[in-house]
């Protein structure tokens, strides 16, 4: 039918009704595959998930089976390197509202705001439902735009169950129990195994021990410990005296490996390997 109706229509002579006709098919056609194109892609970008593995029950143990998140503080991060921070969650069974004891359907997170700038968060549930008995994750990644220390703001929706049904029992957010750090650099000196600038003793060390220095003049001294995969563990700042300094570090809080401390005073940095003893 559609070639008979084209070849009555040139017996007729109207050539560019003809041309016009067959041009509106085919754009309508283009506009509709153009559609599904798009349509397609959007259903593929809200499906993503993120590229990480959670934690189970022997790196991420529940004793007192009332979920858990780990780890329980994130590492730090520095500014223009690229930042990637893992977190496992386990919803916990039930919660306690008003004194009563709810069964715990799922967790949704709803988002997790305050994140250093140039970093973003994904789950790997595309839902972003998480379960009782069941280990999920969440990444953190992305390059740091800016230096400081944010404290994430996650806001959790908690879904119970009555009669088989899933019901919104609250949200809860908490701004309080994880944060980012953001750092310029990660300070640590190239030659720090071949360059002794402070006096450290006893070393190694049991429960403190001491620090001997020189300042030019009358400033702030930082100190910042290390592991030596540049994880800062200690920072503390000390008014200082012009001339020779000593300060007494407690370490009770180091666990038993070696540390790269540093030391920051008068514009000028020092470093030492420090070890904690057995």
């Amino acid at each position: 039918m559609f070639f008979t109706e084209i070849l009555l229509l040139l017996s007729s002579g109207i050539q560019l009704k003809i041309i016009d006709y067959i041009l509106k098919i085919l754009t309508m056609k283009k506009i509709l595959q153009l559609l599904l194109i798009i349509l397609f892609f959007l259903g593929l970008s809200s499906g993503v998930m993120a590229q990480c593995t959670p934690a189970d029950s022997t790196t991420c143990p529940d004793p007192e089976n009332n979920g858990q998140i780990c780890p329980d503080s994130l590492k730090n991060a520095y500014l223009n390197q690229e930042y990637n921070q893992t977190i496992s969650i386990l919803a916990p069974p039930q919660i306690v509202e008003q004194g009563i004891s709810w069964p715990v359907n799922y967790l949704h997170l709803v988002d997790v705001g305050n994140l250093p700038p140039g970093i973003s968060w994904k789950s790997n549930d595309s839902t972003n439902n998480f379960y009782p008995h069941i280990y999920s994750c969440v990444l953190f990644s992305g390059v740091c735009a800016d230096t400081g220390t944010y404290t994430l703001r996650i806001k959790v929706d908690v879904y119970g169950e009555v009669a088989g049904i899933p019901v919104l029992l609250g949200q809860n957010v908490d701004s309080t129990s994880l944060s980012i750090t953001v750092e310029a650099s990660n300070g640590i000196d190239e030659n720090i195994f071949i360059r002794q600038k402070i006096k450290v003793w006893p070393n190694p060390f049991e429960k403190e021990f001491h620090l001997q220095f020189l300042s030019p003049s009358g400033h702030s001294t930082r100190i910042e410990i290390y592991t030596l995969l540049g994880q800062r563990v200690f920072r503390r700042d000390y008014l200082t005296s012009p001339g020779q300094n000593m300060l007494t570090i407690d370490g009770n809080g180091l666990h038993q490996q070696h540390y790269i401390i540093k030391l920051t005073t008068g514009g000028k940095q020092y470093t030492a390997i420090l070890t904690k003893a057995p």
